[in-house]
């Protein structure tokens, strides 16, 4: 193989095609893990949330009855 050829030959096997370029892109994004930890924070917290509208009722009676053992009131069922 003559100099020609391999120069040749390593030029079209050491270059890509947009899509083979936009096919590893693709594939580093999906391995890139930065901002996970945002994402699950915030994930957490919408489940604090609505459990925290869920079971609002609940919740505040909880606290009313906590707080008057505590202070000796009786606030009753409010």
């Amino acid at each position: 193989m003559n100099k020609f050829d391999e120069c040749c030959t390593r030029a079209w096997v050491g270059s890509q095609t947009a899509a083979d370029k936009a096919k590893d892109r693709a594939r580093a994004f999906g391995r890139d893990e930065s901002g996970m930890e945002m994402i699950a924070v915030v994930i957490i917290l919408v489940i604090v949330v609505a459990l925290g509208v869920l079971f609002r009722d609940a919740i505040g009676t909880l606290f009313r009855t906590l707080w008057g053992q505590i202070s000796g009131e009786n606030f009753g069922d409010v």
